[in-house]
């Protein structure tokens, strides 16, 4: 790509982004779609929300070095939006690769459950800086009795076995799970948007015919 840079003056990398230096939540795209993706991501930046986009330059073989690398230390939450279609598929290959990489998880884990949470939904380190220094070093050996116990109770010989069970390509129906979790954060919006969602739910009819009188073809 650097030669592709001499030549032409355009600079492009493997995984370019775009967003704030802090983000929490990134979506991965790939295809056309990404210039409006960011010019999104720019007006919730301006509203003060922490998003950012990664934009894919170059597919299969997908890089999970350049790939992580890319990714601002801060993100929690990755989403893909992947224009392939495949019908009674896991999932869309971008989704799959994206899935695919090694993360860790890097806040909010103090205890055994914790760990097992983070594991079980496919993570391969986990983080406990802030339990440790609050409880001091002992803690670790706590955690780890309790990791111990569980995984003997419920059958699981090694960390490896028992890494991403729970995650959706783990599952026995990847499409409702998905529907599942899309749900329960539509429903974690009720609160913020929640006059306007029940508005449009009562009142479907109404507020498109609302919108239609007001609209004209351009």
């Amino acid at each position: 790509m650097d030669t592709f840079a001499r030549l032409t003056g355009r600079h492009y990398h493997l995984f370019d982004y775009a967003g704030a230096p802090d983000t929490e939540r990134v979506i991965v795209v790939i295809g056309s779609g990404a210039e409006t993706v960011q010019a999104t991501v720019d007006h919730l930046i301006e509203r003060g929300e922490k998003v950012g986009v990664v934009k894919v330059r170059l597919f299969r073989p997908f890089s999970v070095e350049h790939f992580l690398h890319m990714l601002p230390p801060t993100v929690k939450v990755i989403a893909t939006l992947d224009g392939t279609k495949e019908p009674g598929g896991v999932g869309e290959p971008l989704n799959l690769d994206v899935t695919a990489t090694d993360f860790a998880l890097t806040s909010g884990v103090h205890t055994a459950q914790d760990v097992l949470k983070a594991m079980m939904a496919g993570a391969n380190v986990t983080m406990m800086t802030s339990t440790l220094l609050t409880n001091g070093i002992g803690r670790l050996m706590h955690i780890l009795n309790d990791l111990q116990e569980w995984m003997e109770e419920h059958e699981y010989a090694s960390i490896g076995q028992m890494r991403g069970s729970m995650s959706q390509q783990a599952v026995a129906d990847p499409a409702a799970f998905e529907r599942a979790n899309y749900m329960r954060a539509l429903s974690s919006s009720i609160g913020r948007y929640g006059p306007a969602i029940q508005s449009l739910a009562q009142r479907p009819w109404q507020n498109m015919l609302r919108v239609s009188k007001h609209s004209r073809c351009i």
